[in-house]
């Protein structure tokens, strides 16, 4: 069995969701290639610079934290307990780096990954859906249904589309091929539009480990699925 890592939704356990809902920029943050949120999906030997998050007044510090400012998108703020845990799991998933996060006066430690690469080979296409976001001629939207069965067609496909409509098309129902044993991978083109899986194995190391400010997803459900037919059985309300 494979999960999406969620934040937590419980404010009994985050106190506020989000718990990072400000931040302080480095200058010239949105032209500089050397701002983290300005790196994606490729492995980088220098210290990039990064935002400090500022945590919420009503919200808890946790291991998971979830952040919303610019910098923080599509990527996961842990704190070094977690990273380390994930990165003996799959240390040739993303890197991470030092993000401090203000809490009044006081600032502490976190780490910002940056992930490195997509596993779309993992996928079985034959048993997952795709979709693309369409809108009819009274402009509304919908989703239409993609028919994809293998890792070489879902290439093809994208290859076809314009980068608009790449952003469009994502893997709603997300099933893993029998047999991988890879404990963490990322995929893109899921709904959020990153994730990041992990397996079993890891979902019980974090628990043993009493890891705060995490859910976990089972990967074959779309998000609708999950908030509203499965999470509240498992986590409560959110």
């Amino acid at each position: 069995m494979f999960y999406k890592i969620q934040h937590s939704l419980n404010n009994k356990i985050v106190g506020n969701y989000c718990q990072i809902e400000e931040a302080i920029l480095p200058p010239n943050w949105d032209s500089d290639p050397n701002f983290i949120g300005n790196i994606s999906l490729k492995k980088i030997d220098f210290e990039p610079k990064m935002p400090i998050g500022i945590l919420h007044k009503k919200a808890k510090l946790t291991a998971l934290l979830s952040a919303v400012p610019v910098g923080f998108s599509q990527k996961i703020l842990v704190s070094k307990e977690l990273k380390n845990i994930l990165n003996e799991f799959g240390d040739d998933v993303f890197q991470f780096f030092r993000c401090e996060i203000q809490v009044k006066n006081l600032n502490y430690e976190y780490w910002l990954s940056n992930p490195l690469n997509t596993s779309f080979e993992l996928v079985d296409f034959k048993q997952s859906e795709v979709t693309t976001r369409k809108r009819n001629p009274e402009g509304v939207f919908y989703f239409e249904h993609v028919n994809i069965s293998t890792f070489a067609e879902f290439n093809g496909y994208l290859a076809s589309q314009s980068d608009l409509e790449k952003r469009k098309t994502i893997i709603n129902r997300v099933n893993i091929s029998e047999g991988v044993s890879k404990d963490i991978f990322v995929l893109t083109h899921v709904e959020g539009g990153l994730g990041y899986y992990i397996s079993e194995r890891v979902k019980q190391a974090l628990l043993a480990d009493g890891i705060t400010g995490i859910e976990f997803k089972p990967i074959n459900l779309t998000s609708n699925e999950w908030l509203h037919e499965h999470r509240g059985a498992i986590y409560g309300k959110a």
